[in-house]
């Protein structure tokens, strides 16, 4: 049986842009989101948005940057399609690498201390993000 899947809303977090707009302006104006960075010396296309503060601390300790990006962009997507976690039947959410903020973090914490912090492999799971968002907004309605 083939179901049909209708995009209602656009939730964006990305190096041009965090609403559709910004977005929707920097593509149509060629700007781009790759910058030089001094500091390691390489282009890097970068999120500079202060997510952290968008997020409870409980969950900044417990997720990755990438899954705090997603729940960010989750709320914004439901919010633009004017929805609530009763319309929300699943969630699907496609990452090409997740974790390297954890890992980055947690290798000076695993050199000093010999061990890492137990959440690290559930951290750089590529299904985090979704995982995350599931169970925050489905499972506990927070």
């Amino acid at each position: 049986m083939k179901r049909r899947v209708v995009v209602t809303g656009i939730g964006c977090v990305t190096p041009i842009g965090i609403s559709y707009d910004e977005v929707k302006d920097a593509m149509f104006s060629g700007r781009s989101g790759i910058r030089y960075y001094e500091n390691i010396k390489a282009n890097l296309g970068r999120v500079e948005f202060d997510i952290d503060s968008q997020i409870a601390p409980i969950d900044q300790t417990i997720t990755d940057r990438i899954s705090r990006f997603a729940w960010y962009s989750y709320l914004k997507c439901k919010e633009d399609a004017g929805i609530t976690k009763e319309d929300v039947d699943g969630i699907f959410f496609g990452v090409g690498f997740c974790g390297s903020y954890t890992i980055e973090n947690s290798f000076p914490e695993y050199l000093n201390n010999g061990r890492s912090r137990p959440n690290t492999l559930v951290n750089i799971c590529p299904n985090s993000p979704a995982c995350f968002i599931a169970f925050r907004d489905i499972v506990t309605g927070k």
